[in-house]
């Protein structure tokens, strides 16, 4: 299980940089790239959330469900 938890860490990290990304566009009113990086966002917070389930017991890995993707 530990891989998940790391693969779940560096998705993190990821979700982070889209983040500051996502502020930078919103700031320079760069409209359908602010779409984007938040569609890219809640792919990326789904997979690490479910990753975290698996990391920590609470599923398997065959259990994992995926709704917004």
């Amino acid at each position: 299980m530990k891989g998940f938890q790391e693969f779940a860490n560096r998705l993190k990290e990821e979700e982070s940089k889209k983040r500051q990304k996502l502020k930078f566009c919103q700031e320079h009113n760069f409209d359908h790239e602010v779409t984007f990086i938040r569609r890219e966002l809640n792919i990326i917070s789904e997979i690490r959330g479910e990753l975290e389930f698996v990391a920590s017991g609470y599923r398997k890995p065959e259990e994992a469900q995926f709704t917004d993707l």
